[in-house]
């Protein structure tokens, strides 16, 4: 089985990888971050952003970080329930 690059699995689920903040976010669109704690600057510590449609928030969580805070609400990937390793 082929493994996905990042580019196909952007492709595939709508998503627009970010490399700075947006000053505004299209109405059909949420802005969306990873689990790492937020950094002021895209890819530092491993954070980062993306645009994704709209009807894809339930995906989401919303986020109350502060990260962004000029252009308003933004949602974060929900956490992984813990796995016990045995």
């Amino acid at each position: 089985m082929k493994r996905l690059t990042i580019q196909e699995v952007a492709r595939m689920t709508q998503m627009t990888y970010l490399t700075r903040i947006p000053t505004a976010i299209p109405g059909d669109q949420i802005l969306v971050h990873n689990q790492v704690r937020p950094a002021r600057h895209l890819g530092t510590r491993g954070f980062r952003a993306w645009l994704s449609p709209r009807e894809q928030v339930e995906r989401y969580t919303p986020c109350a970080c502060d990260w962004a805070g000029e252009i308003g609400q933004h949602f974060r990937v929900k956490p992984v329930d813990a796995v016990r390793v045995h």
